[in-house]
């Protein structure tokens, strides 16, 4: 994009730098939350209380309507004799894919724009 300004030729590469930041963080808040429950970490304890409340929000999406953890879908199994949150593995899967996504538009775009810098006016 030899005609395109500098912060433009980077877009593509900055956005897909940032969602893949982006998706490691929240992949690896939603693994803390599953290792926390199926450890059976102390609810009441200050890091397990603050990673269930950081995960809540991305987890919450995928739970059932009920709130107690059981999917609309499936139910979570118990290991350990602590509830497996299968909702928060459909979350991570979801994410995935959502990251992916952007990731291939945004890669369309930066296609898009060289083109359109690029071609005799």
């Amino acid at each position: 994009m030899p005609g395109a300004p500098s912060w433009l030729r980077q877009l593509p590469s900055i956005l897909q730098q940032s969602v893949r930041f982006a998706i490691i963080v929240v992949e690896a808040i939603i693994a803390v939350r599953i290792v926390l429950r199926v450890l059976g970490a102390d609810p009441l304890s200050p890091f397990t209380r603050f990673m269930y409340g950081v995960s809540g929000g991305l987890v919450s999406p995928f739970r059932g309507g009920s709130g107690t953890g059981d999917h609309p879908v499936f139910a979570d199994p118990v290991v350990n004799h602590q509830p497996f949150e299968l909702s928060s593995l459909l979350a991570m899967a979801v994410y995935l894919v959502l990251a992916y996504l952007v990731i291939v538009v945004g890669r369309i775009v930066g296609r898009m724009l060289r083109t359109a810098f690029s071609s005799p006016s």
